[in-house]
């Protein structure tokens, strides 16, 4: 028995059987001592649980529709293709491209070099012809052919007679010793065998301190070869088909035989054919004063040939039967 003024001490709290707080008696709903039961706590922890669910699910995006995008921007696929397509493009641009390097830039600039070479020589042959004659030189020229297709249509025109006569029973004799005379002596002028005289032109080269080259007087030959001469003589040579020309030191020698200056030529034709055809700009005679020496040309009326030389017997050549059958 207590004393009468012992306070009094607290009911000390039920002891929590074996199970924790949450284990209940069996048999029994409430729990002892004026214990609130389990479940109720239970279900205000699912409630709790649940409430915080909605309010998380309310401020969470979903895992799969709402992952948190990244910062950096993706490149459209369009664009991201077509940068693909011109980096392809440039880099094969890149690789035919050509690469100069200098043993390149040394051949181009030879060959632009060769170029330009080529197109002065064609241009200064161009201006050596006939587009840089005068309009009355050309004129001239072209009443030279005139005249030269005229003989041979004449001389065409001979011949056929000749021959009709030949063919012919009467006169066939005298007409055949007639045309064997005229042949030989047409053959004895133009093989320089027989001396000829006729119209003509005279020309007088007179040579500086240089000489005349030989191949300058191998032009003026076939300058007056080709506008008609039908017998040349330079000095006292006899000048035909097969003569030439060479330099022994500081002479001039023509088939053989030395030439000294003035060095004069005679040939026998058409002195309207011959003087022209010897002053064309850019021909024998403009290479004649090329080397300093002077160039005169005169038509006298009557020019005599008196050089003479006995043909050679051919090496090579025969005569074939048709030339000599006089077939045709």
């Amino acid at each position: 028995m207590s004393g009468p003024h012992e306070p009094q001490q607290p009911d000390a709290e039920p002891e929590t059987p074996l199970g924790g707080e949450d284990a209940a008696v069996p048999g029994t709903d409430a729990a002892p001592d004026g214990q609130e039961s389990s479940e109720p706590d239970e279900a205000e922890a699912e409630a709790a649980e649940s409430h915080h669910g909605r309010h998380a699910g309310a401020h969470a995006p979903d895992d799969e529709t709402s992952a948190p995008e990244s910062n950096t921007p993706q490149p459209a696929p369009d664009r991201a293709s077509a940068t693909g397509g011109l980096r392809g493009w440039s880099g094969l641009l890149t690789l035919l491209r050509p690469r100069l390097n200098t043993s390149q830039l040394i051949v181009a600039v030879l060959c632009a070099a060769l170029g330009f070479a080529l197109i002065v020589q064609v241009h200064q042959n161009q201006s050596d012809n006939l587009s840089s004659l005068r309009q009355s030189d050309l004129v001239r020229l072209l009443d030279d052919v005139t005249q030269r297709t005229q003989t041979l249509e004449r001389e065409q025109t001979d011949l056929a007679a000749t021959r009709d006569q030949l063919r012919s029973s009467s006169g066939s004799r005298q007409a055949a010793i007639d045309l064997a005379t005229q042949r030989a002596q047409t053959q004895g002028i133009l093989s320089g065998r027989l001396p000829a005289t006729g119209p003509g032109i005279r020309l007088t080269i007179k040579q500086s301190t240089q000489t005349v080259g030989a191949a300058t007087m191998f032009n003026v030959l076939e300058e007056l070869r080709n506008a008609g001469a039908e017998a040349i003589q330079v000095g006292g040579v006899r000048l035909v088909a097969s003569s030439w020309f060479e330099v022994h030191g500081d002479t001039l020698v023509a088939d053989g035989q030395p030439l000294e200056s003035p060095y004069v030529w005679l040939a026998i034709g058409n002195p309207d054919t011959l003087a022209p055809a010897l002053g064309i700009p850019g021909g024998a005679l403009a290479a004649v004063r090329n080397t300093g020496a002077t160039a005169e040309v005169s038509t006298p009326r009557k020019v005599e040939v008196t050089a003479t030389r006995e043909p050679g017997t051919p090496q090579y050549a025969t005569p074939t039967p048709l030339a000599t059958g006089g077939g045709s």
